[in-house]
């Protein structure tokens, strides 16, 4: 051990959880985030350097994109490196995993 007791231990901090009502206010041209496998990503920056173009992305702002990225995205892995640094949160565990205005209440 250092000087510094546990050096090069990283302390791992909770992720910001949020709630769909959040998520669904930034979807804007220069507001967008997007859930992918309940994993929110801030894509606002990004979006304009997205390979297929921004108007593809930018429809699944403020919503789910899981489906259609999993479609469009064959190797998660890949794909996963460029999205690490866009993550910025999670949705809380008692949001459904999908937008809940997809799936109002009965």
């Amino acid at each position: 051990m250092g000087k510094w007791g546990n050096q090069g231990t990283e302390l791992e901090v909770p992720m910001p959880t949020f709630q769909w009502e959040e998520i669904q206010k930034h979807n804007l041209r220069t507001d967008k985030w997007l859930v992918i496998n309940r994993k929110v990503y801030n894509i606002t920056k990004w979006s304009s350097r997205h390979p297929e173009g921004q108007r593809v992305i930018g429809h699944y702002a403020g919503e789910d994109a899981t489906d259609a990225f999993l479609a469009f995205h064959r190797n998660f892995g890949f794909v996963l490196k460029f999205m690490k640094p866009l993550l910025i949160g999670e949705l809380v565990s008692e949001e459904p995993s999908q937008d809940r205005d997809k799936f109002p209440d009965h």
